[in-house]
């Protein structure tokens, strides 16, 4: 038997650049809390820019959720 690491609970997806376009909105994902499934995603409607802290796993698209790969 490997030792095998501990994941972290929570992550942070600044760096990996991780975004994807959806209703003429440009959702850019910041942090992934891995506890409750939830993201912290910055989201860009034309001019207009906001942050939602509590952004649900369930919610990415499918090659979106491929990447992150929670388990």
């Amino acid at each position: 038997m490997g030792y095998r690491p501990k994941k972290r609970a929570f992550m942070n997806l600044q760096g990996r650049r991780m975004s994807y376009m959806e209703d003429d909105k440009v959702y850019t994902l910041i942090n992934f809390n891995r506890e409750t499934m939830t993201l912290e995603v910055h989201i860009k409607d034309g001019d207009e820019e906001k942050v939602d802290l509590f952004y649900p796993f369930a919610h990415l698209p499918k090659n979106m959720k491929k990447e992150l790969n929670p388990l």
